[in-house]
């Protein structure tokens, strides 16, 4: 049983807590009640509906006696039994998975397809790259792959601007160190060429695939060290980032021209992740499916699309769209109705969040 987060419920006149540890039936049903009445302070339920929503808590009266630890005259493996039941709905409930979502978006798609096709790659054109602002997914893509049947091929990490010495440069000892440590290796050198050479040793044993997210945070020497990997290992290399790293692996600053290969000939393919109406919709409708019925849906969705595409697109794409629909089931366990202005209502409160 993992306890939710008490700062709400503590300033909430719940000043006794359950034991760190509950043993005896007593202890654990008073857990379970305090992580409940937590949970709904946190989502600023009213009993009634709560109530409404597990009648295995009992009556207004019952359950006020549970949480406040009056359990003299209660049968306490019953209701510890029913309890139990009703926190793990609400974990399960609460969890809210994307997963089958976001497998059918474009950007999990688009990766996917990319990396099977350099698979075959007999050359060096065996680095991708995937760009596309906060928010969009690119983290969620790679998980997708790493949940397919070659997800054992995939080795990711992720490059930080802490890496850097105080020119902005340095990158590439760092950047070598964290893929050693992802492959497995042990006992690492501390030089930079024996570095590079313990990593393709190890990358020389089988194509696999590296996926390095944040790849804006490399300096030129860094991104280089990427070209030189695909020069030397049969490795497929997914680098990840914001679209302003296009723009320094193409353009024209000489800092960048020892990296240029990597947009030329080592290019296997560039996905471009947007935020589109069809992945706006699909994401809307797979998240309110479960809680709505057919008609009920097929009257909101188009004008939830409409009203949510353009502020998502401000205020952090998929990532906003996520919240916004998890706000508005919120407000739909309140008794709201299932309405537009109730997913309008939802998206302007996301939005003074932001």
């Amino acid at each position: 049983m993992k306890p939710v987060s008490h700062s709400i419920a503590n300033k909430q006149a719940m000043h006794t807590t359950p034991p760190a540890t509950p043993n005896t039936p007593a202890e654990q049903l008073r857990a379970l009640a305090l992580n409940i009445e937590t949970y709904r302070h946190d989502l600023g339920l009213q009993k009634a509906p709560l109530l409404r929503q597990y009648p295995e808590l009992g009556s207004d009266k019952t359950y006020g006696k549970i949480t406040a630890g009056d359990l003299s005259q209660l049968d306490l493996d019953s209701w510890l039994e029913k309890y139990a039941h009703v926190w793990a709905q609400i974990q399960h409930d609460d969890a809210q998975p994307d997963e089958g979502l976001i497998d059918s978006l474009a950007g999990p798609v688009e990766l996917c397809r990319a990396y099977l096709e350099t698979r075959n790659e007999k050359g060096n054109a065996r680095f991708i790259l995937v760009l596309g602002d906060s928010g969009l997914g690119k983290t969620s893509a790679v998980e997708v792959m790493k949940a397919k049947p070659y997800g054992a091929l995939i080795f990711d990490l992720e490059a930080t601007d802490a890496w850097k010495d105080k020119q902005g440069r340095g990158t590439a000892a760092p950047l070598l160190r964290a893929i050693g440590d992802r492959l497995g290796l042990k006992d690492l050198p501390s030089s930079r060429d024996r570095l590079l050479g313990a990593v393709v040793a190890k990358l020389r044993e089988r194509r696999v695939c590296l996926v390095i997210e944040e790849v804006h945070h490399l300096c030129p020497q860094g991104i280089n060290t990427l070209k030189t990997l695909i020069n030397l290992t049969p490795a497929i290399i997914i680098a990840t980032g914001l679209p302003v790293l296009w723009d320094k692996l193409a353009g024209s600053r000489a800092a960048w021209a020892e990296c240029k290969q990597l947009t030329g000939n080592r290019l296997s393919e560039r996905v471009e992740l947007r935020l589109t109406k069809a992945d706006v919709e699909a994401f809307v409708r797979g998240r309110l499916a479960p809680g709505l019925g057919a008609a009920e849906l097929e009257a909101l969705a188009p004008k939830a699309v409409a009203r949510l595409l353009p502020e998502a697109v401000a205020r952090g794409n998929l990532k906003f769209v996520s919240k916004v629909c998890r706000r508005f089931q919120l407000e739909l366990r309140k008794g709201q109705d299932p309405s537009a202005e109730t997913f309008a209502n939802a998206i302007e409160i996301e939005k003074k969040k932001r």
